[in-house]
């Protein structure tokens, strides 16, 4: 009768530590590494992950690519380019794919090849809608930012290692 009581208690040892483990019901954040981007112009960044967390500075940047660091329930630990981390509420980040140009003079080009016809020239810090990536190279569209009037769209193909947010 007591190796019955053991058994099961050993059973129900182990069930606790599988969920525990699996994060169900644990109290520490899930790390991850993937990107996402910015969904809105102003976007809240707290030190820790709850509203009630003071906030440390604010995302201007609408469709600004962040990588995912770590989650906690609906929060998101992110970080941007520059280091600066914080939490995020998972709302305010949209899962579409997008890049942040990190050198100064970057073509676009008609064909996934740096002798292709150059549609046009991206400055450091312009942040493109992505299509699909290859591992060398990015289709890609140039994004109208708010503060733009007179802004025509290109489309074509990045070197991938021009990029910083895509995979």
């Amino acid at each position: 009768m007591f190796a019955n009581h053991r058994f099961v208690l050993r059973m129900l040892i182990c069930f606790y530590f599988a969920l525990a483990n699996n994060g169900l019901y644990s109290n520490t954040p899930q790390i991850s590494s993937k990107f996402a981007a910015i969904k809105f112009n102003k976007v809240n960044l707290h030190s820790g992950p709850g509203f009630n967390y003071p906030i440390k500075t604010f995302f201007f940047s609408i469709y600004r690519p962040i990588e995912i660091v770590a989650n906690f329930d609906v929060w998101r630990m992110i970080r941007d380019l520059d280091g600066e981390t914080g939490w995020v509420h998972k709302s305010t980040l949209t899962p579409k794919k997008h890049g942040l140009v990190i050198k100064d003079n970057v073509n676009l080009t008609k064909k996934p090849d740096s002798n292709s016809e150059i549609i046009a020239h991206l400055e450091k810090n312009s942040v493109v809608r992505i299509e699909k990536c290859d591992g060398r190279w990015c289709k890609a569209s140039t994004i109208k930012q708010p503060s733009l009037e007179n802004f025509q769209s290109y489309k074509g193909w990045i070197d991938q290692s021009s990029l910083w947010g895509v995979l």
